[in-house]
């Protein structure tokens, strides 16, 4: 706890970026989480009935598009993973040190147990 507790961070820097508003989250539903359905069902399927409809595919080029949608929305919502894994970490760093100033006698108690 004590290493956690000792660690620092800064603001980041956004560069200007802000998180969507509710509106604009409703007009990324096209494409982003109509991809998610698509992908949800992907993950539906065994490997023999995801073959089956990809041989049905009457042209390369939809393939193509699915493919594509799949890797924008991958590249969309790996954006907000590291935002909220970072946020996350951050905040355990912050409850590590409310823990440490808190209970120092606690942490000193176990490092001579160990």
């Amino acid at each position: 706890m004590a290493e956690a507790a000792s660690l620092e961070f800064t603001p980041r820097d956004m560069e200007g970026w802000r998180p969507h508003t509710n509106v604009e989250w409703a007009d990324l539903a096209d494409p982003y989480l109509m991809t998610v359905r698509v992908a949800y069902t992907i993950l539906q399927k065994t490997k023999a009935e995801l073959v089956d409809i990809v041989a049905v595919f009457s042209d390369d080029a939809a393939a193509e598009d699915l493919l594509k949608s799949l890797e924008q929305a991958e590249a969309f919502f790996g954006m907000y993973h590291e935002l909220v894994d970072t946020a996350r970490t951050r905040y355990l760093v912050a409850a590590a040190t409310v823990a440490h100033q808190r209970h120092p006698a606690d942490e000193a108690k176990a490092a001579r147990v160990a």
